[in-house]
């Protein structure tokens, strides 16, 4: 009889095997468990700044009078970079079940270090624009500007993570694997919070009293062509 088609028998005869893809599955578990402990640990540090900023952050993304009256809040301002590594660390665990399931080469040979370093890439990226936007508006001489454009798109990001963190929880610890409608959230959430996102910068250009030309001269170098970098880079990934 043909061994492959008695699984018991096939234990037997490959112990080793077996145990290794065992172990493996283990410690896989363990990654996950530690990696949303960890999650769940942060926000427990944090849950009294989360609280306080939490629901003028929300205003702000959908009042631009109130983002005009809260610029300048530090206590706020505080509560924003709170929220803004939580939502740095929460696209980092989704993005690491998602190479998990749709990527198993990276997976099995990178592991838990995804995280890190997804988060450091998220950082990385949001660092390169504040200092690209920084540097041009030192050009122009319209820093504060610029500033106000960098510090709103954290509002939306943040927007962005609560839309996506209540689908992302029953994904991640139900019994079922699949991601396809996480991933069809996610990426509805982020293209419509990114839309806001842009109309609130054609806000603030008119605001300031620039020409409509100026904002469609800053989407196309500062916020379409980054993008399409990024996408050929994530295509050779």
């Amino acid at each position: 009889m043909d061994k492959t088609q008695l699984w018991g028998e096939a234990v037997v005869t490959h112990p080793s095997g077996v145990h290794a893809s065992l172990f493996a599955a283990e410690q896989s578990d363990f990654n996950s468990s530690l990696f949303c402990l960890l999650f769940i640990l942060f926000l427990l540090l944090t849950f009294n700044s989360i609280r306080r900023s939490l629901f003028p952050i929300i205003r702000c993304c959908f009042y631009f009078s109130q983002t005009l009256k809260t610029q300048n809040n530090l206590s706020l301002e505080q509560g924003r970079i709170t929220l803004f590594i939580f939502s740095l660390f929460h696209f980092s665990i989704v993005a690491f079940f998602f190479v998990q399931t749709f990527r198993v080469d990276l997976y099995h040979t990178y592991g838990w270090l995804l995280v890190p370093a997804f988060f450091m890439i998220y950082t990385l990226i949001y660092l390169s624009r504040w200092v690209v936007f920084l540097f041009v508006g030192w050009v122009i001489r319209r820093t504060d500007d610029f500033k106000f454009i960098v510090n709103g798109s954290r509002d939306f990001f943040i927007l962005a993570a609560l839309f996506t963190l209540p689908l992302a929880l029953f994904s991640l610890f139900s019994w079922s694997s699949e991601m396809m409608p996480l991933a069809i959230w996610g990426i509805s959430a982020l293209v419509v919070c990114y839309l806001l996102f842009l109309f609130r910068t054609l806000r603030y250009f008119i605001h300031v009293r620039f020409s409509v030309f100026f904002w469609i001269l800053y989407l196309c170098s500062l916020e379409i062509a980054p993008l399409a970098l990024l996408y050929s880079a994530l295509l050779t990934i």
